[in-house]
């Protein structure tokens, strides 16, 4: 107890000194560990701030026996470079610590179609091979389902309610990740996923839009009232959001566990 205590009295004396936010990084091995300055400072989850979520690190650290000098995973980033992993956000769902198409969470992996395993072409015009047609209510584990196909397992799109949860459950913050600007997603829990702001491929030209500025990603919702649009999970600067765009652009998908 008198452990816990010491390192609450850590975080909290550098709660009222800390004014400043700095950038997360990833180190060669493609994670991030706690550095015993970083410790000393009062960033224990390694987010890059001092804030309440240090507190819920430093009851982790003491639960799972780590100390000090032991090496404690970054606000719930990923323990080794064997992606994808489950990322455990508690009511915010269990999610890929990458996008689909990607090795990394700062790569923006592929950009895809509504209900296509196939990418959009670079610089071509792309033909919708679904145009106007009824694929259901909600792809999530169907054939048309991005994720499932690609990765197979437990790995599916989210559904609309699911990035709801995963925007109105987690504080957001704007990072940079290795040099990737993106939004970071922190539950409760004190986990977290980084999404890269990916931007779009447009399917008219196969032109990049939005890119590191914006991130676009589907979901497996299409839109209740036409077969020609579905619901996207998107962010820029300050701002997420919910919206229906074209079924035929090219945009990320990052997954969820089921």
């Amino acid at each position: 107890m008198a452990f816990l205590t010491l390192e609450c009295n850590i975080v909290f004396a550098q709660l009222e000194k800390s004014q400043t936010s700095v950038t997360a990084t990833a180190n060669s091995s493609n994670r991030k560990f706690l550095t015993e300055e970083e410790y000393l400072k009062g960033d224990v989850n390694g987010d890059g701030s001092v804030n309440i979520t240090d507190v819920v690190a430093v009851i982790n650290i003491i639960a799972t026996g780590f100390t000090p000098t032991e090496p404690a995973v970054v606000g719930g980033f990923c323990p080794d470079s064997k992606h994808p992993h489950i990322i455990d956000l508690g009511e915010a769902g269990k999610w890929s610590c990458c996008n689909v198409g990607a090795t990394a969470p700062w790569e923006y992996g592929g950009y895809y179609a509504w209900g296509c395993t196939e990418e959009v072409t670079p610089n071509k015009k792309s033909s919708y091979k679904y145009e106007n047609m009824n694929l259901g209510t909600d792809i999530s584990g169907t054939s048309y389902d991005t994720a499932h196909e690609l990765w197979g397992g437990n790995w599916y799109m989210p559904s609309l309610a699911q990035v709801e949860a995963l925007k109105n459950k987690c504080t957001k913050k704007d990072v940079t990740l290795n040099g990737v600007v993106g939004k970071q997603f922190t539950s409760s829990n004190g986990a977290s996923i980084f999404l890269p702001s990916a931007g779009e491929r447009i399917a008219y030209d196969g032109a990049m839009q939005s890119v590191g500025s914006n991130g676009h990603y589907w979901t497996s919702s299409p839109s209740p009232d036409n077969y020609r649009s579905a619901y996207e999970f998107g962010f820029g600067p300050y701002e997420v959001w919910t919206n229906l765009l074209s079924r035929n652009d090219g945009m990320s998908i990052r997954a969820i566990a089921k």
